[in-house]
């Protein structure tokens, strides 16, 4: 179903986001999402697996990049093909 108060997707730019290994336990933030995308805002930047191209970030807008950072760390989402993701910590350029 469409969300009227969402941007179509086509109007997104999408990220690639960049594949590493599986971490150490206890070294990293990581999320093993049930469903996709494990984060959902109302901008126009979608984050995508570097490995297989899944939306694993979906509408993300400059004020809402820290909600998805843990102390300012990046957080790792293991994608549904197996990719260990890094969302970087820092702000996107407008």
């Amino acid at each position: 179903m469409t969300d009227p108060h969402h941007p179509s997707d086509a109007a997104h730019r999408r990220v690639p986001l960049r594949v590493v290994p599986e971490p150490e336990p206890g070294s990293r933030a990581v999320l093993r999402p049930g469903a996709l995308p494990a984060f959902v805002g109302n901008g126009t930047t979608d984050m995508v697996c570097g490995q297989c191209g899944t939306v694993l970030v979906r509408g993300i807008a400059p004020e809402e990049w820290k909600l998805v950072t843990i102390d300012g760390l990046p957080v790792i989402v293991l994608c549904s093909c197996g990719g260990f993701n890094e969302i970087p910590a820092i702000r996107p350029i407008k």
